[in-house]
């Protein structure tokens, strides 16, 4: 940063405090915000003194990341995607520290994360930390280096980072339940609303909203864990969507050969969207007509069959089961004989009889 804060004090440039996200390809650097000088020690553990703070740029404020490459006001240095940022001088975890520091640190304001001091005390505690994870570089906590203010948020800064202290990812959350229901016409569906985004936009397509009884009621934004009605007069389907929105942030690098690298914040209001959908169908007509059970069969048993105890009947026949004792088609053999057959042995044993009888009187005609 030596050259720009040289060139800014021979050409006695004005000095603007801004804070605006930066969302450009490639930014130029235009001046400084409130700096100071930072005194410590580089990663092979020489010393280092120089003014370190916030840089202005085309857009927005920015932060120096590499510790041993100059500066000045007009160098322009391109946007890389994040996660190259540094190429292999840097880790994963460094950029993490990087990007949380920029994103919730001065000159972010309302995010929860105060420093003391004045601002460039603040500016040069968020430049030292940028330094301590990009670079390597350490603070001096020597009092005639810097001052109490410097070194106290530089301490806090470093504090956060270790702690897990920032929200690195914000959990964006917005969902309706259920996501899909089946009822009759008529009936009202309930649907639950979960956002950690704020108030939701419903965008209701093929029903009407109702409250809970079924009035018809005005369609207003919802509330995380809120309920929402809909019904729908005849069959037919519906569709609802849902709407929210709130700041994220991301960190953005810019890294040209020769120039010193910069990182900068990005807040931005990004919409989130879910749906869900109803069918209401006609209730199926209710069945009047009786239900009977038929009635078993009866089975007629010819002369000369056996028959046992009645079996159960097969399941939608009316067919007996023939049980295993019962005759069928004479499967048994016969017991007795026919009623003509008997007769003729009558008249057979009556003729015996006769003749018994003459054979008999003969006898006793002779003696």
């Amino acid at each position: 940063m030596r050259r720009m804060f040289i060139a800014l004090l021979v050409a006695g440039v004005a000095l603007a405090f801004t804070i605006s996200p930066a969302a450009a390809v490639s930014v130029t650097v235009t001046g400084a915000g409130p700096t100071r000088t930072i005194v410590g020690t580089l990663a092979d553990g020489s010393a280092f003194s120089d003014l370190g703070g916030v840089v202005e740029t085309t857009g927005g404020d920015a932060y120096c990341a590499d510790i041993n490459t100059l500066i000045a006001i007009g160098d322009t240095v391109d946007e890389v995607p994040w996660d190259e940022l540094g190429g292999s001088t840097m880790t994963p975890a460094e950029r993490n520290a990087i990007a949380a520091i920029v994103n919730y640190e001065f000159p972010q304001t309302g995010t929860g994360f105060e420093l003391v001091g004045a601002d460039d005390e603040k500016a040069a505690a968020v430049q030292a930390a940028i330094w301590h994870y990009a670079d390597g570089f350490n603070l001096s906590p020597n009092p005639a280096d810097n001052t109490a203010n410097v070194l106290a948020n530089y301490e806090t800064i470093l504090d956060r980072v270790e702690t897990a202290a920032y929200p690195l990812l914000q959990p964006r959350v917005l969902e309706i339940t259920p996501a899909d229901a089946s009822v009759e016409v008529g009936a009202v569906v309930a649907y639950t609303v979960a956002s950690s985004l704020g108030a939701v936009d419903l965008d209701i397509t093929g029903a009407d909203r109702v409250d809970a009884s079924g009035n018809p009621v005005a369609n207003t934004p919802v509330a995380d864990g809120a309920q929402f009605y809909l019904r729908r007069a005849d069959a037919g389907t519906a569709s609802v969507t849902a709407t929210a929105s709130a700041p994220a942030r991301s960190a953005l690098g810019f890294d040209t050969p020769g120039i010193q690298r910069l990182v900068s914040a990005q807040l931005t209001t990004e919409p989130l969207s879910t749906s869900a959908a109803a069918t209401w169908s006609v209730a199926p007509p209710v069945s009047t007509q009786p239900t009977t059970t038929p009635a078993s069969p009866e089975v007629t048993v010819s002369p000369g069959q056996v028959t046992s105890a009645p079996t159960a009947t097969n399941a939608g026949s009316n067919q007996p089961t023939v049980g295993a004792t019962q005759v069928s088609g004479g499967s048994l053999p016969r017991t007795g004989g026919s009623p003509f057959s008997m007769v003729w042995v009558g008249i057979a044993a009556i003729g015996a009889g006769v003749a018994l009888l003459v054979t008999s009187t003969v006898r006793l005609r002779r003696h």
